[in-house]
C-alpha cells in the first residue's frame, strides 16, 4: 500500500524540474559537443598552418564554455530553489497523505471486521445451505423412491383398470376419472331405475288399494241396495255419500224423536200430577156446589157463569146506558130490542160452539197420534231391530269414513300425478319436442316440418310440407324409424346438457335407404362434438361407408358376434 502512495508522489512530480533537469542534460551535452568542435577546429587550422584562428578559436571556445557554465549555474539555482519549494510542498502531501493513509487504515481495518463478518455469516449460511440441500437430496431421492412405487403402482392399477373396463364391456383407454363419471352416472342410472322400480310398486300396491276400495264400494252399495256402475265410481261414492246423509238425517230425526219422546214423557206426568190434583180440586168444587156428577157441575157451572155474565153485562150496560137512558121506558124499549135480536146472538153461539167442537177433535187427533208414537217408541225399545240396525249403521259409517279417507289421498296422488305430468308436458315436453322437430326436419330435408304432442293424448302427430298431418303408423318403415331416432337423440340432448351420457346405437339404419342413412350420419357427426356416439353393427359395408364419409373409427370383429364400431369423432 505505501509503494503505491509513493510511486504516486513521483509521479506528481512538477514539470517545471523535469524541464530543467532535460535542459541541463542539452547543456552538458552542446558543452561537451562545443569543446570537442573547438578543439578539432584549433588542430585542423594548427595542421593548416593558421594558428591565429587556431588560437581564435579556442577563444571562443573558452567564452562559450564559460558562458554556458554561467547559464548552467543560474539554471541550477533556479532548479534548487524550486527543489526547496518542491520539497516543501511534498512534506505538507506527505503529512495529508499519511493523515489520509491512517484514516484509511482505520476505515480499511473497520471494512475488514466487517468483512469478516460477512463473511462468517456467509459461511454459516453456506453450512446451513449444504445441510438444507442435503436434506432436499434426501427427500429428492425419497421422492424418486416414492414416484418410482407410483409408477408402478399406477402401471399396475390401469392394467387392473384395462382388465376391468375389459370384463365389464367398457370403453377402452380412458382415463380413470371418465371411468369414475361413467361409473357415477351408471350409479345414478341405477338410483333412477330403483326409483322408477319403487314408484312402480308403489303404484301397484295404490292399484290393489284402489281396486280394494272399489271392492268395498260395490259391497256398499249391494248391502244399501243402491244402484252400482263400475265405470264410475265417483258417481257410486256420491250416491254412499249421499246415503250417509240421509242416514245422518234419519239418526237426527230419531235423536229429535227421542227427544220429542222424553218431552212427552215428562208432560205426562206432569200432566197425571196435574190431573190428580185437579181431580181433588174437581171433587172439592162438587162438595161445593151440591152436586155429584161433572155433567150436573158443568150445566150449573155455566149457568153461574152466565148469571155472572149476565150481571156483569147488566152492570156494564146500565153504566153505559146511564148517560144516554133518562128513564126506566127507555130502558124497558132496549129491553124490547135486545129480545127482538135474540135469534141473532143465538146463530153467533152456535159458530163459536162448532168452532170449539172442532177443535176439540183435533185436540183428540194429536192425542191418538201421539198415542201411536208412543207406541212405535215402546216397540223400538222393546225390540233388537233398532239397537242392531244403529249397530250395523255405526259400523257401516266408520268404514265408509275410512274408504273416504283413503279414496280422498288416492285421488290426491291422482291429481299430484296428473300436475306433475302437465307440468312435465307444458315445460320439459316442449323442448324435447322442439329438439326432435328439427332432426327430423333434417333428416326428411325439410318433408315433414313439425312434431305435435297433444297435452292428455298419449299420441304423436307429424305435419308434412304441404300442412298434410299424419299419425306415426300412417308413416313409411324408413320415416317411422327416422321419427323415433329423432326422438330418442332429442332426448338424449335434452336430460344430459350438464353432463352428457355416451349414446349406444344398435343397427338402427337397416331400414334406411343410401339417403336417409347418409342424412343420419350427418346428424350423428353433429352430435359426437358433445356425445360420445357408440355404434353397433353386423354390416362391413356400412362400417365401411360411415368411416369413409364421416368418422375414423375402430372396427373390430369377433367370431358369433355382431361387428362393433366404436366411433371416434
Amino acid at each position: 500500500m505505501k509503494t503505491h502512495h509513493f510511486a504516486v508522489l513521483l509521479m506528481k512530480f512538477p514539470v517545471n524540474f523535469l524541464q530543467i533537469f532535460d535542459k541541463l542534460i542539452i547543456y552538458s551535452e552542446s558543452l561537451l559537443a562545443s569543446v570537442v568542435l573547438s578543439f578539432l577546429g584549433a588542430f585542423f587550422l594548427l595542421q593548416n598552418a593558421q594558428p591565429f584562428l587556431a588560437f581564435l578559436l579556442v577563444i571562443v571556445t573558452l567564452i562559450i564554455i564559460g558562458f554556458l557554465k554561467w547559464e548552467s549555474k543560474n539554471t541550477l539555482k533556479t532548479v534548487i530553489a524550486d527543489l526547496e519549494k518542491q520539497k516543501e510542498k511534498l512534506s505538507m502531501e506527505r503529512q495529508e497523505i499519511l493523515a489520509k493513509l491512517q484514516i484509511r487504515e482505520h476505515s480499511n481495518q473497520t471494512a475488514n471486521i466487517n468483512l469478516l463478518q460477512k463473511d462468517q455469516q456467509k459461511r454459516e449460511q453456506l453450512f446451513f445451505k449444504k445441510q438444507s440441500l442435503q436434506e432436499v437430496n434426501e427427500q429428492y431421492e425419497h421422492m424418486c423412491q416414492e414416484l418410482d412405487k407410483w409408477d408402478y403402482m399406477n402401471a399396475s392399477f390401469q392394467e387392473a383398470l384395462q382388465s376391468w373396463a375389459t370384463e365389464g364391456k367398457y370403453p377402452l383407454n380412458l382415463e380413470a376419472q371418465h371411468y369414475l363419471k361413467l361409473l357415477k352416472v351408471m350409479e345414478e342410472i341405477k338410483q333412477k331405475q330403483r326409483q322408477l322400480t319403487y314408484l312402480n310398486e308403489k303404484l301397484a300396491i295404490l292399484d290393489n288399494e284402489v281396486k280394494e276400495f272399489e271392492n268395498k264400494v260395490d259391497n256398499l252399495c249391494r248391502k244399501n241396495s243402491i244402484s252400482s256402475d263400475s265405470k264410475n265410481y265417483l258417481q257410486m261414492i256420491e250416491r254412499l255419500s249421499l246415503f250417509l246423509k240421509k242416514e245422518q238425517e234419519t239418526e237426527a230425526q230419531l235423536n229429535r224423536l227421542l227427544d220429542q219422546q222424553q218431552q212427552l214423557v215428562e208432560n205426562i206426568e206432569s200432566t197425571k200430577t196435574k190431573h190428580g190434583q185437579f181431580k181433588n180440586e174437581i171433587q172439592k168444587l162438587f162438595q161445593m156446589a151440591n152436586v155429584e156428577t161433572e155433567e150436573e157441575f158443568r150445566q150449573k157451572g155455566k149457568a153461574w157463569l152466565e148469571s155472572q155474565q149476565i150481571k156483569e153485562q147488566l152492570r156494564g150496560c146500565k153504566s153505559q146506558l146511564s148517560p144516554i137512558v133518562e128513564s126506566e121506558a127507555e130502558l124497558k124499549q132496549l129491553e124490547k130490542d135486545v129480545i127482538q135480536y135474540k135469534d141473532h146472538f143465538d146463530e153467533k153461539l152456535e159458530q163459536l160452539e162448532k168452532q170449539m167442537n172442532e177443535i176439540r177433535s183435533k185436540g183428540k187427533i194429536q192425542q191418538e197420534q201421539l198415542a201411536k208414537i208412543n207406541l212405535d217408541i215402546k216397540e223400538l225399545e222393546e225390540g233388537d231391530s233398532y239397537s242392531s240396525s244403529l249397530h250395523n249403521f255405526e259400523n257401516e259409517k266408520g268404514i265408509l269414513n275410512a274408504e273416504v279417507k283413503k279414496w280422498a289421498f288416492h285421488r290426491t296422488v291422482q291429481l299430484l300425478i296428473d300436475e306433475a305430468k302437465k307440468v312435465y308436458e307444458k315445460e320439459r315436453q316442449p323442448h324435447v319436442i322442439k329438439e326432435a322437430t328439427r332432426m327430423f326436419r333434417f333428416m326428411t330435408n325439410g318433408e315433414y316440418v313439425q312434431l305435435f304432442a297433444p297435452i292428455n293424448e298419449q299420441r304423436l302427430v307429424v305435419e308434412r310440407s304441404d300442412s298434410l298431418r299424419f299419425q306415426p303408423n300412417e308413416l313409411s318403415q324408413g320415416t317411422k324409424e327416422q321419427l323415433y331416432l329423432s326422438i330418442r337423440l332429442a332426448l338424449a340432448t335434452v336430460h344430459s346438457k350438464q353432463t352428457p351420457f355416451p349414446i349406444f346405437i344398435d343397427d338402427i339404419f337397416v331400414n334406411f335407404d343410401a339417403k336417409r342413412r347418409l342424412k343420419a350420419m350427418e346428424l350423428l357427426k353433429e352430435m359426437s362434438n358433445q356425445h360420445q356416439i357408440i355404434f353397433f353393427t353386423c354390416h362391413p359395408f356400412m362400417a365401411e361407408e360411415i368411416s369413409n364419409e364421416y368418422f375414423s373409427l375402430d372396427v373390430t370383429e369377433q367370431p358369433s358376434q355382431p361387428l362393433k364400431v366404436n366411433t371416434f369423432s
